[in-house]
């Protein structure tokens, strides 16, 4: 991981030569960022990467012949402090599932803005996870659609939440039910009226402009007050809270029309 006295280095796995170049001309040009290496192709980017070993590698999942999420496992392997994200043009929800699976630690869409490309390898060369409002929605959804078909009480969860008490054990009756954690309390409780709403939406997935939109507030005093409340909460990421959130009852599990029958 860069430092606040080193450049981020990035190193860039994209087989079309000219946008390749765009891209090492864009990440060039901005203040803290270097690109260290480029190649075309899956089998010469793990030898690149071994001998670089750079701070982020960013791959395009398709790579012409082959996929670039293919080679996401052995490039973690050969480059165990290097970050991955993902460029994709792929609204593919199994894709997705895969490669944050393989340990990817952000996924851009090809339609975002240069802007929002050069904000994710910052935010995920500091520990933090980058995901598309919209997509973490989506894969939250599918992830607790899976919970809830393998643990009928999930139904349960958003109906029987009682502040102070643990969802993820409260059986569809309501009949058993245990005070979260001393610590969860604690952290929980040091939470403003506002956080809690904010939580909320981030549950819904909602974006930082979407929020401010919604809470008549600025995107900037949404950025502040996400810093506190991944400080009080000790998580990280907007992955993380969201997480944390549908855990301990702060949000309500995004089910979607189509759930399956958990009865």
């Amino acid at each position: 991981m860069a430092t606040s006295s080193s450049p981020i280095r990035v190193f860039l796995v994209k087989d079309e030569a000219v946008l390749r170049e765009g891209l090492r001309m864009l990440l060039n040009n901005q203040p803290g960022i270097t690109v260290v290496g480029e190649v075309s192709n899956c089998s010469e980017g793990i030898a690149a990467v071994m001998r670089e070993q750079p701070d982020i590698v960013l791959i395009d999942a398709d790579l012409g012949d082959e996929r670039g999420i293919s080679c996401i496992r052995e490039i973690r392997r050969v480059a165990t402090d290097a970050q991955v994200i993902i460029l994709t043009g792929d609204d593919n929800l199994e894709t997705h599932h895969f490669v944050i699976s393989q340990g990817v630690k952000g996924l851009v869409r090809k339609s975002e803005t240069s802007d929002v490309l050069v904000s994710a390898i910052k935010k995920v060369n500091a520990g933090e996870v980058w995901l598309d409002g919209r997509l973490m929605a989506r894969i939250l959804n599918e992830l607790f659609l899976s919970f809830a078909a393998r643990r009928p009480e999930a139904e349960a969860i958003n109906s029987h939440y009682v502040p102070g008490w643990a969802p993820d054990i409260i059986r569809v009756d309501g009949s058993q039910k245990r005070r979260l954690p001393d610590d969860e309390s604690v952290k929980i409780a040091l939470l403003t009226k506002r956080e809690r709403e904010i939580v909320a939406l981030i549950g819904q997935g909602l974006t930082n402009k979407e929020i401010a939109d919604r809470l008549f507030i600025s995107a900037v005093t949404v950025r502040h007050h996400l810093s506190s409340i991944f400080d009080k909460l000790e998580v990280s990421d907007r992955f993380g809270l969201a997480i944390y959130a549908f855990r301990y009852g702060l949000a309500e599990i995004p089910y979607s029309p189509k759930r399956p029958d958990v009865r």
